[in-house]
């Protein structure tokens, strides 16, 4: 299995008995792209972006990231970049790309105000440094809310109002990172997806005690985290 995929333990419920059994989920991870210049004012490191990648082929996402907020023409312009920071993993992996320009690269560190964060969230991830995705002061949800399996749609698309601890939030695709976050910090203690959550969703999910859902098809789903909020 390709080490862009992660197997975790999950519980399948389906017609039959539920069953523990093993499943296989996207990796994701956050990339922080950083940049800095040869020249004397600007030789620190900045960070420019914070994005959410399955790893893999890191440095041309940052240079295609900067060619395309044009902050560089082509990769004449580039005299280093390099994968740094702590390693996640036995692989090696690294969560940090930093970019050094040329000397001859015209940057403006003002263009820098903005903080691009490279998705159509915000909030958790809205800084510029990836321990920052972590909010300080979000606490391990503690509702006891629940929901029975064959009233879970229905409970999840019940309301459109405010979410809080005694809603729950149904989706379309894959829960990913962003959506995580959304669930985490409006303190939803239930969120079923109808596709496949990824790897750091569900590592989330579990550090909050926030019961994850996924493949939802009829009565038919695998619980990912936070089982003791379903009852068969």
């Amino acid at each position: 299995m390709s080490d862009l995929n992660k197997k975790i333990s999950i519980q399948k419920i389906s017609d039959s008995p539920s069953i523990n059994t093993e499943d296989y989920v996207a990796v994701e991870e956050p990339l922080e792209i950083q940049i800095c210049s040869p020249k004397k004012d600007l030789s620190a490191a900045k960070s420019l972006s914070i994005t959410m990648r399955t790893p893999g082929n890191d440095h041309e996402l940052a240079l295609g990231f900067l060619c395309s907020e044009s902050i560089i023409s082509s990769h004449k312009d580039i005299d280093s970049i390099a994968s740094i920071g702590e390693t996640q993993n036995k692989d090696g992996l690294q969560n940090i790309v930093r970019v050094t320009l040329n000397q001859s690269v015209d940057f403006d560190p003002s263009d820098l105000e903005r903080h691009f964060y490279t998705t159509s969230s915000c909030g958790v991830c809205g800084k510029t440094s990836i321990e920052a995705i972590r909010a300080k002061g979000i606490k391990v949800n503690s509702s006891k809310f629940s929901i029975k399996n064959d009233k879970i749609i229905g409970a999840m698309a019940l309301n459109n109002d405010l979410p809080g601890k005694n809603r729950g939030l149904i989706v379309s695709g894959r829960t990913s990172f962003e959506l995580m976050q959304k669930t985490i910090v409006a303190g939803i203690p239930i969120i079923v997806a109808i596709s496949a959550p990824s790897s750091l969703a569900i590592s989330l999910a579990e550090e909050y005690d926030i019961t994850l859902i996924g493949f939802l098809r009829g009565e038919n789903f695998n619980i990912y985290s936070g089982g003791q909020r379903v009852s068969c």
